[in-house]
């Protein structure tokens, strides 16, 4: 019981970030003997914040937990669907060996959320920006996918939500230049 509660989300029941780390490892590990790539989906909720102001802490516990249902719903047996924190969420795809699966994915998912979920009287709207990182354990490491199925997640948001992006080498130069201007206009702003 004690190992259990260590390595999953006390709402959802889903593994966490430290089992969803360990897993990816190891995934990764397997591709590297396969030669077969793997997936990372990055599921962040748009509007969460909001539910959680306006209806209040336990709505929002509601509405993560039939999230995590939903999300298990559209993957695939053996695929792990893990809770981050707050209301991000991590899907990870081993044997992926058509990338456009994942994008078949991804739209599953955002049409899945798009329909209400029932709280009490309440029907409750989320949406679902989804960054998806392909990768293999030759090439990757567990963080290199997390970070860059983050960054394409961050771009969904930029361009209004609601939608998936693959990671690109474009997105992470956009992210590198972007942390470069705030942190000179930081530095500007404090030396006046």
């Amino acid at each position: 019981q004690l190992r259990y509660d260590a390595s999953h989300d006390a709402l959802t029941g889903l593994p966490n970030r430290a089992l969803i780390r360990e897993r990816l490892t190891k995934a990764l590990h397997r591709s590297r003997r396969s030669g077969i790539s793997l997936a990372l989906l990055f599921v962040d909720l748009d509007g969460f914040k909001l539910i959680n102001d306006s209806h209040g802490h336990e709505a929002g516990d509601g509405l993560l937990k039939a999230v995590a249902n939903r999300l298990i719903e559209q993957v695939r047996p053996g695929d792990t669907v893990a809770r981050l924190a707050g209301d991000e969420f991590v899907i990870l795809c081993e044997q992926v060996e058509q990338p456009e699966a994942m994008s078949i994915l991804a739209e599953r998912i955002n049409d899945s959320l798009r329909e209400p979920i029932e709280f009490g009287a309440t029907p409750l709207f989320v949406t679902a920006s989804i960054g998806i990182a392909i990768g293999s354990g030759s090439t990757h490491s567990a963080d290199d996918l997390l970070r860059y199925a983050d960054t394409a997640m961050y771009a969904v948001k930029e361009k209004g939500r609601d939608g998936w992006a693959f990671f690109s080498e474009s997105l992470q130069e956009q992210a590198k230049r972007r942390l470069t201007i705030t942190n000179g206009l930081r530095t500007a702003v404090e030396r006046d």
